[in-house]
């Protein structure tokens, strides 16, 4: 009987998982914190390790690092269950040494299927480790399980486990404050590739592209596989900024000559992202990562230095826990982003952008804290209260104009003219998850006394395609609540025509992105007129996210499109300034 561990801080998560694992006839151990789950993992040896990411005393990622250096643990297979779903997510666990990756809520089938396929492979491991320990009379058993331990089979290069060891070394012989250059390496698109050829293919052509890396840089370098697609070099050098620029260059002048793969030519681009800096392995292989991941935002076919003035680390570990409190100590709040209609010129809503001033670290990016609170489950939590409060002082705007428009009206109140005023919510992946989502809105409608006309939510493309058939009955629900709908975002998801025709939307939001040097940028202009032209045979509205300059409003104003939001008509303003700016009336 197998054994597997379980390390879950979420109790009612961890107890569903073991009873699965247990009807099905595994025996099961279980933690409720990484550092547990290690001490467990070390006195146990279980066969197969599941581990939650975001977790107390001790994260999956810091845990998955201390297995993997552990000889006895190293090769048990490790899967995360986790919420996050991003592809920067996946590749950081990855990297670290996951064998596979699962996304919360989770599916018994998904779930017993990855088990049981990362169980056979361990088998076939621990066989062949049976076999060449047989062998061990004729002296060649250890020099076999170290080739297996630091080798990778399909390349032949040393792997991920080498690397590190590699890598704890070249620390260790290094002066203090001398940089250590390493190139992280990824094939651009390559999952297309094995999509569209298949996995033989796929692995020839990563020998092809291994041994065109080793002919590219010096024998003293250390080339290493990671995984799938992923390369890792540090440079022997004196000169290490320097040279990392020039192996950069010259690997990806390489790659534009094309590869060989049979009869077949292939071209590849690649992304490189490189760390110079710190004195540790963690840390200059998530900086790499980081570099890599900027890289690949850029288009591909590029490199990337890590630049802590244009690439933010992640949220630190503190600051995770201060997570947890900023509810009750109030530092949340909400600001508003002003938007208006084009064609008359005059603001009909906002966008609510929620904010965390941290007592010692001021300001907190929402880019850093979400997907964190998504993990963790607080955005739930945060979520409502978002919803709560926008409706609360949107409420209290609304009473403003009203007041407004009566003072303005003096003695002719039949022909009062009051303008409405809606409020647009994020809805995160999570909350459109919850089973109770609508009794929540309602709840929170009905204890603000907030006209449900007048709140938008939206909802993320790749939220709503997860499961075309589930969201499409959700989005019918939250639309006989009587809320407006709308797709943040848009265009830069799957933005396929057969599913967004059925979902009951109200607006189309054009992502920044396509929105930018629309007046000089011919391929954004067309995918913004594309957009604009099918919500309109859709009879959606559309908002152009983004809008700085003039000279990109007068080319949505050409296309068609029926609202904007962006600095040019108003930045994110907090609640006491977007009163004032309703109060001052500017017209665009």
């Amino acid at each position: 009987m197998y054994a597997l561990l379980v390390i879950e801080d979420d109790d009612d998560i961890r107890d569903n998982i073991c009873d699965i694992l247990e009807l099905s006839k595994y025996r099961v151990i279980s933690a409720a914190n990484g550092r547990e789950g290690l001490e467990l993992a070390k006195q146990q040896t279980p066969d197969l390790i599941l581990s939650d990411v975001q977790m107390p005393e001790m994260d999956g990622y810091d845990l998955l690092a201390e297995i993997r250096q552990d000889p006895r643990l190293t090769i048990i297979p490790f899967i995360f269950l986790t919420s996050l779903a991003d592809r920067q997510d996946l590749r950081q666990g990855m990297l670290k040494g996951a064998d596979d990756y699962l996304t919360k809520p989770l599916n018994r089938e998904e779930l017993l299927e990855a088990i049981s396929a990362q169980l056979s492979k361990k088998a076939k491991v621990d066989q062949h480790y049976q076999e060449v320990a047989q062998n061990i009379a004729q002296n060649i058993a250890q020099e076999q399980l170290d080739r297996l331990l630091y080798f990778d089979t399909l390349t032949q290069l040393p792997n991920r486990l080498a690397l590190r060891e590699h890598l704890d070394k070249v620390i260790a012989e290094t002066l203090p404050l001398s940089p250590i250059p390493i190139l992280l390496i990824d094939i651009d698109r390559f999952a297309m590739i094995n999509d569209s050829r298949g996995e033989e293919f796929g692995d020839i052509l990563l020998q092809v592209i291994a041994q065109r890396i080793i002919d590219t840089v010096h024998e003293d370098d250390t080339i290493c596989r990671l995984s799938g697609d992923e390369f890792a070099i540090i440079l022997s050098t004196s000169n290490p900024k320097a040279e990392a620029d020039n192996v950069a260059k010259s690997l990806l002048e390489s790659f534009a000559t094309p590869f060989v793969v049979g009869m077949t030519e292939v071209y590849v681009t690649a992304s490189i992202g490189i760390s110079l800096y710190p004195k540790d392995a963690n840390g200059i292989m998530q900086r790499a990562n980081l570099a890599l991941q900027e890289a690949k935002r850029r288009g591909g076919n590029c490199y990337q230095f890590f630049d802590e003035a244009q690439i933010r680390m992640p949220l630190s570990l503190e600051l995770q826990t201060d997570l947890h409190h900023a509810l009750d100590n109030q530092e949340f709040e909400l600001h508003y982003q002003p938007q208006v209609n084009i064609a008359t010129g005059e603001m009909f809503g906002s966008e609510s952008l929620i904010r965390w001033n941290h007592s010692s670290e001021g300001t907190v990016s929402p880019m850093k804290f979400i997907p964190i609170a998504e993990s963790n489950g607080s955005i739930i939590e945060i979520g409502e209260w978002v919803l709560k409060t926008a409706c609360q002082q949107v409420k209290a705007a609304q009473k403003l104009i009203y007041h407004n428009a009566i003072q303005n009206a003096g003695t002719d109140l039949q022909n009062l003219n009051v303008p409405s005023l809606k409020v647009s919510v994020n809805l995160s992946g999570r909350q459109f998850q919850q089973q109770n989502l609508n009794k929540r809105i309602l709840d929170i409608l009905e204890e603000t006394s907030f006209d449900p006309q007048y709140l938008e939510l939206e909802i993320t493309e790749t939220t709503v395609v997860h499961n075309i058939d589930a969201s499409l009955a959700k989005l019918m629900e939250l639309k006989a609540i009587g809320v407006k709908l709308s797709i943040d975002d848009f265009g830069t998801g799957f933005s396929s025509l057969a599913y967004i025709k059925k979902f009951p939307l109200d607006t189309l939001k054009i992502d920044r992105c396509f929105v930018q040097h629309i007046d000089t940028d011919a391929q954004n202009r067309a995918i913004a007129k594309a957009i604009i032209t099918m919500a309109k045979s859709l009879d959606f509205k559309t908002v152009a996210e983004g809008v700085e300059t003039q000279g990109e409003l007068k080319v949505l104003q050409d296309l068609g499109c029926d609202s904007i939001q962006g600095y040019y008509y108003s930045r994110p303003l907090p609640f006491d300034r977007f009163c004032t700016f309703i109060t001052d009336g500017k017209r665009l």
